[in-house]
Formats: C-alpha cells, structure tokens, sequence
C-alpha cells in the first residue's frame, strides 16, 4: 500500500479529471464527481470498492473548486529595464508545472495564480545578462503556511530557464528548518536526493526527474544537502565539485554567523576573482586598494531570504551624523551584516525577502547603507501581496473580522466558535496575566516545574485541558484514518513555554501519560472501560455532536473502535513518537521517510517553543495546545507561533486550538491591522504607489505601533502619521460627567464657527445625507480647540487626542489641512432628538453597545458609514473618485472582495481630497450602556429568527444603562500629505513591549 500515491491513486485522480474537464467542465456538482470517478474505475480496471474513493471525491472536488484571490504589486522601476517574456522556452518551469498538476494534483488555479506571480517577479527582476551594475530587491508576502515555499520553487525554475546560475537560499536559523527547505529544493527544483549524493554523482529520482531527462535537461547542482547537518562546507564544497562552473548551483543555507563567511570566502574564492582578502577576526573583507566595490563582476546572483523578517533586520541603531546622514562606519548585526556582504561583493545582484508578516522590513529606513555591507534590506524595488487560495485556513478565515465589535471580541464569539478550547486550568488563576503559580502560569522562568495537583498520586501531573486534547488528538487521527487518509502524516503542537528546560519536563509528562494511556487500554486492566468511556465522551463532546455542520463523513463511535488503524493503533504509535524540537534535542521530523518505510504515516506529539515558530511545517496537525503569556504581544511573533494555519484538507472539521482566551482575542486583533494593511496594500497598489510609499504608510499606522518593537530600536520616542488614514471614536468612558464634558465641547465647537453650508438633506452626487448639517472652510484652530477639549477614553493600544491635535499643527505649517469640512449627523433612528449650539437639532444615533463586562467604558460596534467619507469632496474630487473606483472594482470580484473594495471606497476618498482640507465627522449617539436594553427598544430577532418589535420608549429602559447625555462620538478623515517623512509627528511610547 506504500506506493499506492504513486499507482492506483494518482492515475484514478488524473483519469477522473481528465473527464471533468472534457465533458462538462462547467459542471463541478459532487454527483458529477463521482460519475467521473466511476468510469475512471472501470476504465482503468480498478474496483468499485476501492478504498479511497471518497477520500478521491474530496480531493477532486477542492481541485476544481478551488480560487485564489489575485496578487498585487507595489513597484518603484528606479533602473529597472523591461525584459521578460513568457512566451520564451521555459522548459524547468513547464516541467515543473505539469508535475504539480498531475502528480502532486494541485488545483488548477493555484496553478495558473502560481504561473502569474512568478511572471510579475520575473518581469520586476533584471535579465541576468544585462551589462553592467544592477541591483534588485523585493519583498514577497504570503499568510502564514500557505504555500511561499511553492511560489519560490516555481520563480527558481523559470530564474534557470532565463539564465541565473547562482542561488542562495537562505532558509531560517535552525538546522530542522534548513532541512526542511532542502528537501522541498531537491524535490521540486534539483530532482534528486542530495543526502545521497556521493563526489557529485546524481541519483535523479521520482516523476519530475523522468520528465526532464526525456528533454535532455543539464542537471542543477546543490552545494548543499538534505542531511540534517548538510549545510554549506567550504572545505567540503572544494573537494567534490567546482561550483565555479557555469552551470546552475543551489545552495541552502541557514542565516548562521560561519556558514555564511563560508559562503562569502568560497565566493571569493573563485578563480576569476582578484585583489581581495578576507580578515577572519573579526570578519571583514578588504580590497587590496582599500576599497569596498563589489569583486564579482561576471556573473550576477540571485538570494531567496526566507522568513526574511528573522534574523535578517538589523535591530542596532545606526546614527545619524551631522548631516543628518547614517553612519557609514556603522557595525550591523552579525547576520544582517553577513547577507549584505554576500550581496555586496556581486556587481548584479536579485535579493527577494519572503514572509508572513513583512512589517519589520518595511521599517528598515530605505538610506540606510555602510562602507561595508552597503545598502540596508529594504525592498526598494516591489513588493508583491501573494494570492490567498479559497482553501487555505489561515487568519482572516479562522479570526474572522466580522466578529470584532468595535475593538471587542465578544466572549460568546468564541465560545460559539469549536474550532476554540478556553484553557482554564494551566495556573492557579487563569484571570491574572502576573499569576506565577500552577502548572504553566503566564509568569514562570527557566527553572520552573510544571506540576498540577491531583487527588490521586499516581496521576501524572498535567492538566485535564491538556488531557484532553490529547485524547482529542487520538481521536482525531483515528477519524482521518478512517476517511482514507492512513498515509498521511498526524500531528499534535504542544507549545507551552520559550524556556528548553521546561520543554523537556513537558516532553517526560506527556510521555508518562501516554505511556499511562497505553497500560490502561490493554484488555483486562482494571481502568480499561473508565479510559475507553472517557474516549468516547470526548468525541461525542467536542466532535461527533458537529456532524451536521460538516461535509466529510463523521464515524459513529462503533466505526472507530472497529477500524484497522484506530485507538489503540494510534496510542502505541504516538508512544513511540513524542517529539521536542528545540536548540537542546537531535529529534528531527520526516514525514516522508516514515511513510516510505510502513504502511502508514507518523503519528507524532511535537512540544516545542520558539523553534516551531517560524516556517515548521507539522504535517497534519489538528489539535494545537498553545499558550503564550505576553500582555501585549508582538504582532509578528505570534502570527508566526500560529501553525495551525495551512491547507486542511479532510480534516478541517477536526482541528482544534486549546489556549486561553487572551490569546484568542490578540489574533483577532491581529487579524483587523493584517486585513487593514493587506487592503491599503492593494488599493495603493491601483494607484501605483511604490514600496517607499507604502513602507512610509506603514512605518507610521498607529494601529501598527506594536508590531515594530521586536525589529525597531526600543526608545521611547516614536514617530507616527495620519496621513491617507482615518481615526474614529467608538468607545466612550462610562462616566456621565465625562460624557457631559465631551457633549459641552461639541456644543462650544459648534457655538464658535460660522452658520453651516448646508443643512437638512443634501446630495453630493453619490450619496444622500438627512437632517444633517455641513459647515466647509472652517478654521483648523477650531477643530485642535475642540480635540483639546474632548475627553477620549485611553487604553493601551491607541493614540490619543494630543497625537490629533500635533499632527494637525505640523501639517499647517506646511499649508496643509488648512481648512476644514465638518459633519453634524442627525438622521439617526432613535427617535429622540437633542438641540445642539441652540439651534442645531438632530435624532439621535442608535448604535449597537457590545456585549462585554467592563464597568469602565462604553464600545460600540460601528458609528460610522462608509459613505460619510465622501462628504466635503468637490466636484472635479468626485469624478476622479469615481474612475478610480471603476479601475478598482474591475480587478476585483464584488463577492470574493467586498471587504477589500468597501476599505477602498473610503481610501480614495482620502486619496482625491485635497491635502489642504481635513474632514470631521460628528455623531451624536443616544448613550444605552447595556446591549439587553439596547435590544428592548429597539427590536431584535429571536433564536427562531423571529423578529420582536422594539418599543422606542425611553420609560422602558432600565435608566442605570442610559447616560445623562448623548455619546459624542467622532471621525476624523486625513487626506494624503505631500510631505512625506515630514508628515510624522513625534510620540511618547506608554511601555516597551515585550514578553
């Protein structure tokens, strides 16, 4: 059954869809599915009781089903010269997409999304016989665990179709992780398995190799292998090859301090290269006429930095001089410093970072250069947003914006939610981010012991949300085992501490357990029913109860006691397969050699920390137990802890996350700033920004202030920009003399500028605006007067009305936002009304409160429109804006993209507004604190979706959840400044964050 993949499977998949698409192939429905899987059986003599067909079915299905998003461009073409065409000979590339389709049965849109993007890099690269000096670098990003490696494998075959003869992969900072890359290289790029290869010679193996031998292709070779210790050896490389030659070399390397002097040396080392030297200590590379120009000059190279946000950002300060210039002098960080070298010593140089989380790199400042290393690694040529394929899990899908109210992710979210387990029990009390006591708490150091207490002595002493998700996870690969997918690998994340020492007491607790586990589960112990009841309240619990909601075939609890490869099977395997991948232990994962040597895949328990946090790939996995412990954690760190993303294929129904729910709610957090700036990011992209446009947008977003600190200098000065970017007011002090101080400001504002503009109802052309009062031309003093007065409710994680008022002021003083627009909104549906600046009268807002137990503060969901942007645009404004949006829309499916296409209504307002004027929105909003009162006068519907009629009574609502006053709720929309850097404005950070 081992080659089963590589046999009956792979040619059923290929037969059954080559039926698809020849005979209808605008019919995708299942029903038409299994027919082609039918005459594919009897076609190819195969019986109708053939194992896997279901499993086939599923698989077939998301095959044509499948849609990836489109990919996106920021771009500057500073010396870039135009040279790529596809329609040249590509025979890597061909060979290589026919081998995705057929053998690995990629769908065939990620096929053609993963033909598009590698054109786009192809065509913003230089051709690699171009005369004289070049130098291209670019920024790829991609969510987390779907698919980068794929996308540089394809871009690397059609490099060596162009002509590119070196590359450097820079793959982590760990050995698993090196391995890892170079076993995805040598399957998809060198076709041979290079732990193998002896002085040289090639073993070229597996369908991809036999494709390109029938073309008489030159093999690639690797200076490197896929031994866990088969990093770059310069005394190894010079003694069983020269990869001087001008024939294509890989090298995959890990960012280390040696191996990359090992690389550099070699480089040096070649014989067309002179008049050079290399000091060992400390490393510096000095021409012989004490300069520092690059050496290599006939041949250009071309560098993949992986997880390029780690390990390769400088995080020293390098100062500005007199000047007001960096330091040439400066001394970076070891292995930022390295990767320059590397690319310093190259006339013709192609430098592509990729990443799930690129903010770090968009920080680096983009002048930043030394006498050394050169320039700093800011993508100052493209940058390119990767397609999401509609079946990758990752974390707009998982940490679905839609359910962040406001800045509030609501408790029943969550709870709502199984793919969710709230972990209670890992410290004394689960509530308090400072707890140091229990068996993991939030607070803990290298020398803690992890102990939960038990009644009982003999219990090993973990706790039962730990228990029982791995007893989940047994469960989990028993039903994936019964739906066909016994070759795959199953994996379990038990990831609970940075420290290796606890790592290792972990990895002896859950052994025990398991070891527990198995003893109880032979016949004749006398816990054997109590542990096989205890199974089966857990799938029934936290599974089988779901079954409803899923497409794949739930087993009832019989099927998965009766199957070959069940419970027990699973429990002896998982014994003999407990992991801890850290600096500390040689334990290594080959998912691919486990299953090439048994009749199944491995069934393993991975603990780990930090190792696991970057580019790991847990084959399987569906149970994670994940706890973290920082208050405010970085925004990148804990995206890239996230292994759970990925392609679930089969099995998305059963994956689980056990964590606190902290944690949960710091995805979604992330979740909104990565879908903000992945939107900015496409609509900038329209406008054909450039990557030093966008990096400023970044660098300066408030809402991104904590994901720079890992990678940025922690001072605690900032700077931060509101240019192209909007401010709005939804949460609010539960304070009624607060409330009544910002309701006084409002009226004094309104009291002390001229009679509006328009009043009651106006049309701009696009949008209609009721009983509702526009002023234009008003004095910004006014508006930074009324921002002084207003009290904004303070939390952590914002900026505040001081930051408002200081940005205000420096652009007046370039001329901008030197008149401005405001917006009384008064054609709410409370049906109570309020007469502002006595005179003004408005119905009050109604606004949903979220439902949340904070005794401090008020959050709403939303007070603003997304129309209410386009309010004060002028008429020449208004017609760019529409051609604007018609030019985006049309590149944008109104479905798939509405979200992406409702942000980029509100960015092009902000974008055709002049840079002189500003635009303030105002809501009055009747103040109803309690979310079960706010439903009573309004109406809601029932669970039965019956929908109850509220009383709009006043009398009816409790008065302890209404406030004295109307909640002065506020919007503040910034055009794009002209200024750039200039724009910023200087703050002072509250704390340093960090773990």
């Amino acid at each position: 059954m081992a080659d089963l993949k590589e046999t009956s499977y792979r040619k059923l998949f290929n037969a059954a869809l080559l039926n698809i698409e020849s005979e209808r192939p605008e019919d995708k429905s299942i029903e038409r599915i299994k027919y082609s899987v039918e005459k594919a059986l009897e076609f190819l003599g195969i019986s109708k009781d053939f194992p896997y067909k279901d499993k086939l079915i599923l698989q077939l299905f998301e095959n044509i089903t499948v849609k990836s998003s489109s990919s996106a461009i920021i771009k500057s073409n500073n010396d870039h010269i135009d040279w790529y065409d596809n329609n040249r000979d590509r025979p890597y590339w061909e060979t290589y997409r026919e081998y995705l389709k057929n053998d690995k049965q990629f769908p065939p849109d990620a096929v053609s999304a993963l033909d598009k993007t590698t054109d786009i890099m192809m065509r913003n690269i230089e051709d690699p016989n171009r005369e004289g000096a070049w130098d291209s670098r670019g920024l790829i990003v991609g969510s987390v665990q779907s698919g980068k490696t794929s996308n540089f494998i394809g871009f690397l075959n059609k490099a060596i179709d162009a002509g590119y003869k070196k590359i450097i992969i820079l793959s982590g900072l760990n050995k698993n992780l090196r391995q890892q890359t170079q076993l995805r290289v040598d399957e998809g790029l060198l076709n041979y398995d290079t732990a193998f290869m002896k002085n040289g010679v090639r073993d070229l193996k597996g369908p991809l190799a036999r494709k390109r031998m029938m073309l008489n292709l030159k093999p690639i070779h690797s200076a490197t292998n896929s031994k866990i210790n088969g990093d770059f050896k310069f005394k190894a490389a010079e003694h069983f090859m020269n990869i001087h030659t001008d024939e294509p070399t890989v090298f995959v390397v890990k960012k280390n301090k040696s191996i990359l002097e090992s690389v550099i040396k070699y480089f040096l080392n070649a014989p067309s290269v002179s008049g050079v030297s290399v000091d060992p200590k400390p490393f510096r590379i000095k021409g012989h006429h004490g300069d520092y120009n690059s050496f290599i000059k006939d041949r250009p190279i071309l560098v993949i930095d992986d997880e390029v946000d780690n390990g390769s950002v400088d995080t020293g300060e390098q100062k500005l001089d007199e000047k007001g210039e960096f330091d040439p002098e400066y001394d970076p960080k070891t292995i930022n410093s390295r990767i320059r070298q590397i690319l310093n010593i190259f006339e013709k140089k192609v430098y592509i970072g990729y990443t799930a989380t690129p903010f770090a790199n968009i920080f680096i400042h983009h002048e930043k250069k030394t006498k050394e290393e050169g320039l700093d690694l800011f993508p100052k040529d493209y940058i390119i947003d990767l397609p999401i394929p509609s079946n990758h899990s990752g974390l707009e899908k998982i940490f679905n914006i839609e359910k962040v109210d406001g800045d509030v992710v609501e408790d029943r979210e969550i709870e709502d939610n199984y793919f969710f387990n709230i972990v209670k029990d890992n410290s004394l009390y689960h509530d308090d981010p400072d707890c140091a006591e229990g068996w993991m708490p939030p607070r803990h150091n290298r020398y803690h012991v992890p102990k939960y207490e038990y009644k009982k002595e003999d219990e090993v002493p973990i706790p039962p949300s730990l228990r029982e998700a791995i007893m989940s996870f047994i469960l989990t690969s028993a039903c994936r085992n019964y739906r066909g997918y016994v070759e795959d690998g199953k994996s379990m994340l038990i990831h609970v501490s940075k420290f290796q020492d606890v790592q290792h007491i972990v990895f002896k607790q859950v052994s025990d357990f398991m070891d527990t586990l198995r003893a109880r589960m032979q016949a004749g112990h006398y816990l054997h029913d109590e542990t096989i009841s205890k199974f089966e309240e857990i799938w029934h619990k936290n599974f089988y109860i779901h079954k409803d909601k899923t497409e794949e075939k739930m087993p009832t609890w019989q099927d998965l006691l009766d199957h070959k490869y069940s419970l027990k099977f699973i429990v002896n395997e998982v014994c003999r397969n407990i992991k801890v991948l850290n600096g500390k232990s040689d334990d290594t994962l080959d998912y691919d050699n486990f299953v090439n040597e048994n009749d199944f895949g491995l069934h393993t328990i991975i603990i780990g920390g930090d190792k696991l946090s970057r580019g790991i790939t847990l084959e399987g996995l569906s149970i994670s137990y994940f706890l973290r412990s920082a208050k405010m954690p970085m925004y990148d760190t804990l995206m890239q802890m996230g292994r759970w993303f990925g392609y679930r294929m089969g099995y998305e129904d059963l994956c689980r996350l056990y964590t606190t729910d902290n944690v949960i709610k710091w995805f979604f957090h992330i979740s909104v700033a990565t879908e903000e700036m992945r939107n900015s990011f496409r609509i900038m992209a329209q406008q054909g920004a450039t990557p030093l446009e966008f990096g400023l947008k970044v660098r300066t977003n408030p809402n991104l202030i904590i994901t720079s600190k890992t990678k940025m200098r922690s001072a605690r000065k900032e700077r931060t920009s509101f240019s192209r970017g909007v401010e709005e007011i939804i949460t609010f002090e539960k304070n009624n003399e607060v409330i009544k101080s910002n309701f006084e400001a409002a009226n004094k504002f309104l009291l002390n500028i001229n009679k509006p503009t328009i009043s009651g109802e106006f049309d701009n052309g696009l949008q209609k605006w009721k009983n509702s009062y526009i002023w234009k031309n008003v004095d910004p003093k006014n508006v930074i007067t009324f921002l002084k007065n207003y009290k904004k409710f303070e939390d952590s994680r914002s900026l505040g009305c001081k930051e408002y008022v200081d940005y205000i002021k420096n652009l007046n003083s370039f001329e901008e936002l030197t008149n401005w627009t405001i917006c009384l909104h008064g054609s709410g549906s409370s049906k109570m009304s309020e007469i502002f600046a006595e005179k003004y009268k408005v119905e009050l807002l109604l606004r949903t409160p979220s439902n949340q137990k904070n005794d401090s503060k008020i959050s709403l969901k939303v007070i603003t429109q997304p129309r209410d942007e386009l309010i004060g645009l002028e008429d020449s404004e208004i017609e760019e804006y529409k051609k604007s949006l018609q030019n985006f829309t049309k590149t944008h499916d109104p479905v798939t993209d509405e979200k992406t296409i409702m942000q980029a209504r509100r960015e092009l307002a902000r974008y055709h507004r002049t840079e002189k004027r500003g635009l303030l929105n105002l809501y009055p909003i009747l103040g109803v604190t309690n979310l079960s009162s706010y439903k009573k006068y309004k109406g809601y519907k029932d669970s039965k979706g019956n929908s109850i009629e509220g009383h709009h009574d006043i009398k009816k609502i409790d008065p302890n959840h209404l406030t004295k006053h109307p909640l002065i709720g506020f919007q503040l929309s910034f055009p794009v400044s002209k200024m750039g850097e200039k724009a910023s404005i200087e703050y002072m950070v509250n704390s340093i964050y960090s773990e």
